[in-house]
């Protein structure tokens, strides 16, 4: 059984967690479960450092070909790269022949499971709790990007 794990939001947010699961997941002969990020490719020194620094060694590492500009523009900007890292992140788990993704982002997800890949959806508390107490003052792409609480809002400079 092949498994992908999102990194921003989802083993950031519970590293511990899935640097148990990874161990786990080796120890029982699955083989090293992929990363698989939206992280443009330019990011991947910085990257595998970072996961190698968490405990997790020579990391598989799959990243998003292409740049983009971040923050954001507007919503629909946002909306537009985020339904294109969905259809990568669908199009890198077929022909990974990945079993099992897990990931925080609700596009992700849709395009994942539209593809036959079975999604474990997950949210860091952070994020929960955010999205129950949004500032009435967020503008849609705060909305659209799912800020996190103290994130600035590259649009009309919020602060969430």
């Amino acid at each position: 059984m092949k498994i992908a794990l999102d990194i921003d939001d989802t083993v950031t947010a519970h590293p511990h967690f899935f640097y148990e699961l990874f161990k786990s997941w080796l120890a029982v002969g699955h083989g090293a479960p992929v990363f698989l990020t939206a992280r443009p490719s330019s990011q991947a020194r910085d990257t595998r450092q970072m996961l190698e620094a968490m405990g997790f060694h020579d990391p598989l590492l799959f990243m998003y070909p292409e740049e983009y500009t971040w923050p954001f523009r507007d919503a629909a900007h946002a909306l537009e790269t985020k339904k294109k890292h969905a259809a990568w992140k669908a199009k890198m788990c077929v022909r990974l022949e990945i079993d099992v993704l897990v990931d925080d982002c609700h596009h992700n997800v849709a395009a994942c499971q539209a593809a036959g890949i079975f999604v474990l959806h997950v949210k860091s508390p952070e994020r929960a709790k955010q999205q129950y107490s949004k500032p009435a003052e967020m503008c849609h792409t705060c909305e659209a990007l799912g800020m996190m609480p103290g994130e600035v809002c590259g649009m009309c400079g919020t602060t969430s």
